[in-house]
Order: structure tokens, then C-alpha cells, then sequence
């Protein structure tokens, strides 16, 4: 084969990370002509992806919050559709972001007929809800590469092939620490403790986290000796984000900084920068463990989202945690503060037991043992596994 055509759709920051470390692999691992296409964020494009329209507009969390965005979606959902079958890949790969993919997904069936395989990278939480998802799956892909090494045991039975790969999360140098070019770039002075603020990627859950975040940054300094000491860093995926910042800095008693990273790299000096963190759960969370970060974890959603997920899918009946580093280990490694739990006052003593030593080193520890349930076995990198499995489908 001479020519591989690719149609990748990622829905959010994340994913659009996550691709890009596949394209990548895919260039590496493919011998001939790589043609790309799909929806991205800013690393895809920098892979060389000419996204639709821009990932943002998908990036929507919730019941409530997507029941007034539903039929911008779902236009944007035909878009993508019509210019996946225009492209006429000879692969089509999903990453994450599963309740726009598989809308996706099912109006562009048509392309198996003329031998188009399908993809779908990240594998949905079935292990949290919707276990009879899996069934749907098998209906239309030909393989789901997954990032936990207990997830495939969910799709045994379903017809549908589900192969580990590991996190791509462990393929960065996270021990090259960058504190110090860091600082300097942003003139921080080095007797400055960073804590690292991160409400989200979202427009919607940054509206609706940051205030509690402020206020209860605002307790936690307010006991400190010298507040003086701490600074606190918001990292910004937009420039929407940014101006949501902004807004409330009348609000922010303490010294802050807003960084927007142009590239990976420079993320990771950064977040290798921080004394500790405050952070909504997913992703983020991941890669703060990676980067051996103390963190508490809190995060609020819409009162219709958070009944809906209670009630109807019954989520909290099924887990006990949210962060991903809890979920692998099966106990609490880093305090959730959710929903009517993530109040100012609660995620002020939160933020208050980071600065324990003990604490800080026990949390660390931990840290260590999730990487190593990510990291797969053998030299090849969870990207590169993960792009041989998606050519070996064409050959």
C-alpha cells in the first residue's frame, strides 16, 4: 500500500493531544503517503490535520448544557459526517469525546461498503455506566485501542476487538523538569510556591468551577503567614477561557498569572513547576500525576446533569471515585471534592493538607504505582502500539 488515507475527529483538549501523538506514530510506522483529515485542536493541526472547525465548538459537558447547544451540534455532527464520506478514508478514527463520535459514526456506515475500517481510541467508561454501550459499539467499528490495562475485558463475548495500548501520557519526559525556564520566560521569582488552577477546558465548567476555586483559594492564603509566598498559575487552552478568568479577577486576592503554552513542551515545564494543585477531574488529573504534582481533585455540574447521572444512569452507584489515579489504585490517592462536597470551605482544607509533608510524600508514592499500571510492556510506546494495530487493519 502506497497511500493510507486517515479521517481522525477528536472532541476535546484532550483527544486533540492524544491524536496527535498518533499521527505522529502513523508517520513513523506507515511506509508511503500519509493523508490526513478530521476535526482538531491546535497539536492535530501542528501534525498536519486541517481541522473542519475548530474542536471548541464540540466541546460540551453535560445534559444541561448540551440540551441548548443540541441543534448546533448537531449540525456540526452532519458537517463532519459529509466530510468524512467526501474524504473517503481508508481508516476513520475516533478519539474519546464518545457522545459525538458515535453520532458520527452512524451516518457515515456507507463507507464499509467500500472497505473503510473503523477506529475508536480512548475507550468509553463502560466500567462506570452504560455497560449495553459495548453492543452498540460492535455494530460499527472494527476495533477500540484502550488506554487501561482492565478495560478490554469489558468487550469479551460483544464481537468487538479491544486491545491495550497504554497511556500515551507516558511517553513524555515528565523528570526533565523545567521549573527554571519556566520562571524565567515568566518572570516568577524562584521563592515563589506555584499552585497550579486548573477549572477545565470546558467554557461552561471553568464558568461554573472557577468561583468556588477562587473563593477557596482566597481562605487558604488568608491563613498562610506570608501569602505572599504563593502565586497561583492558570493554565488557559483559549482565548475564551482567558477572558473567563478575567472576569473575576477583581474577586482574586492573591498575585496570578495566565498562561496559555504554545506547544506540549512548554506545559510540562510548567505543570513540573507546581508546589501543588487545585484541578477539576479527567485528564488534567492524569498528567499532573505524571508530572508529580500534589492535587486535590474538585469539581461541580449542572444540578439537572448531576441528578440525571445519579438517577438514571446511576454513576455513583457504580464507582467510588472520579480521578482516574483513585479508579486504578481502588482508593482514595487524591481527595474528590464533588458536587455539593466542592464548596469553598471544603476545598480549602483540601488545599491546606497539600502543604503536609507526609501527605505530599504518601500521595507521590502512589503516584508512582499508577504510572506503572499505564505504562504497557515491551519498548514500543502506547502511540506507536496503537498506530501498528490501526495499519495492520489495512493490510
Amino acid at each position: 500500500m502506497t497511500e493510507l488515507r486517515v479521517f481522525l475527529i477528536a472532541g476535546e483538549a484532550s483527544g486533540d493531544y492524544c491524536g496527535s501523538k498518533l499521527i505522529g506514530s502513523l508517520k513513523k510506522k506507515f511506509h508511503g503517503d500519509l493523508v490526513l483529515g478530521g476535526v482538531g485542536g491546535m497539536y492535530m493541526t501542528q501534525e498536519g490535520v486541517n481541522s473542519i472547525f475548530p474542536i471548541s465548538q464540540i466541546s460540551v459537558m453535560g445534559i444541561a448544557e448540551i440540551i441548548p447547544n443540541i441543534f448546533r451540534i448537531a449540525k456540526l455532527i452532519t458537517k463532519t459526517a459529509k466530510a468524512a464520506i467526501e474524504f473517503n478514508p481508508d481508516i476513520v478514527v475516533t478519539i474519546d469525546a464518545p457522545g459525538f463520535c458515535f453520532r458520527v459514526i452512524k451516518k457515515i456506515m456507507t463507507l464499509k461498503k467500500t472497505g473503510t475500517k473503523f477506529v475508536h481510541y480512548v475507550s468509553p467508561s463502560v466500567w462506570v455506566y452504560k455497560k449495553d454501550r459495548v453492543y452498540e459499539m460492535a455494530k460499527y467499528y472494527d476495533l477500540v485501542l484502550a488506554l487501561l490495562p482492565f478495560e478490554s475485558k469489558y468487550y469479551k463475548g460483544t464481537g468487538l476487538r479491544c486491545e491495550y495500548v497504554g497511556h500515551h501520557l507516558v511517553e513524555n519526559d515528565w523528570k526533565k523538569k523545567g521549573s527554571t525556564r519556566f520562571r524565567e520566560k515568566y518572570s516568577i521569582s524562584k521563592s515563589k510556591k506555584l499552585i497550579g488552577v486548573l477549572p477545565g477546558s470546558r467554557e461552561t465548567e471553568v464558568r461554573r468551577n472557577l468561583p468556588y476555586f477562587i473563593s477557596a483559594i482566597n481562605e487558604f492564603l488568608y491563613a498562610q503567614k506570608n501569602k505572599k509566598n504563593f502565586m497561583i498559575i492558570y493554565p488557559a487552552v483559549s482565548d475564551s477561557i482567558i477572558r473567563i478568568i478575567e472576569k473575576h479577577k477583581d474577586k482574586m486576592c492573591f498575585d496570578y498569572k495566565i498562561i496559555h503554552n504554545k506547544n506540549y513542551e512548554e506545559k510540562i515545564e510548567m505543570v513540573t513547576s507546581f508546589y501543588m494543585a487545585l484541578v477539576k477531574s479527567g485528564t488534567s488529573s492524569l498528567e499532573l500525576v505524571f508530572a508529580q504534582v500534589p492535587m486535590i481533585v474538585a469539581y461541580r455540574v449542572n444540578c439537572l446533569t448531576a441528578f440525571i447521572a445519579r438517577n438514571i444512569y446511576k454513576i455513583f452507584q457504580n464507582i467510588k471515585f472520579v480521578s482516574l489515579a483513585n479508579i486504578i489504585l481502588n482508593k482514595e490517592v487524591i481527595p474528590e471534592f464533588l458536587q455539593e462536597k466542592c464548596t469553598a470551605d471544603n476545598i480549602s482544607l483540601g488545599l491546606a493538607r497539600l502543604s503536609d509533608d507526609k501527605f505530599r510524600s504518601k500521595q507521590l508514592l502512589d503516584y508512582k504505582k499508577v504510572i506503572i499500571k499505564l505504562s504497557p510492556s515491551g519498548s514500543e510506546k502506547p502511540s506507536e502500539i496503537a498506530a501498528r494495530k490501526i495499519i495492520e487493519l489495512q493490510t
